[in-house]
């Protein structure tokens, strides 16, 4: 009985270990992937604000518009266990491998988008009327399709929302 309880707490102590380097090796996955994600959000969003401001300008003859991403700041509670959310048992919380996750300090809650027309104090795209806002909307798109090119695109009816004047601009 005992050799079978040795073999046995033996296998166990290999397969906890065995999962422990597994949990190091998947949030050093994760951080990477986290990194190239972030790497990849901000090239593309670059990208289309510049395509954003030189369809805009094409649009409206003028003016200035960008988008900006909106942070948030999260909080970390240095007292509480950071890793909860690993449910391993026999493992004592000391033991548990640091989650890169758990240290972020803001992160991003949306994007927002500034346009002005040509001669208008307007900042935010709430204050423009519908029409602007439509062209606004078909110019954030075309950015969107220059950044990532398709082989084709169709916009079909993007020019129901525009009155008379706004078509002539589209």
């Amino acid at each position: 009985e005992y050799r079978d309880a040795q073999e046995r707490a033996e296998f166990l102590e290999h397969q906890t270990t065995d999962l422990r380097k597994s949990i190091t090796a998947l949030e050093g996955i994760i951080g990477e992937l986290d990194q190239e994600i972030d790497r990849a959000f901000h090239t593309a969003f670059t990208t289309i604000n510049a395509h954003f401001e030189r369809y805009f300008r094409q649009l409206f003859g003028g003016g200035s518009a960008k988008l900006m991403i909106l942070k948030e700041e999260v909080g970390v509670n240095e007292d509480a266990d950071e890793n909860e959310h690993i449910a391993i048992p026999d493992i004592p919380p000391t033991d548990r491998p640091t989650s890169q996750i758990s240290n972020l300090k803001s992160q991003i809650s949306g994007i927002d988008i500034t346009a002005t027309p040509p001669g208008k104090r307007i900042k935010h795209i709430g204050m423009l009327s519908g029409g602007e806002r439509a062209l606004v909307a078909i110019a954030l798109l075309c950015a969107i399709i220059s950044a990532s090119q398709s082989p084709f695109v169709v916009l079909d009816e993007v020019d129901a929302a525009l009155d008379e004047r706004n078509v002539g601009r589209f």
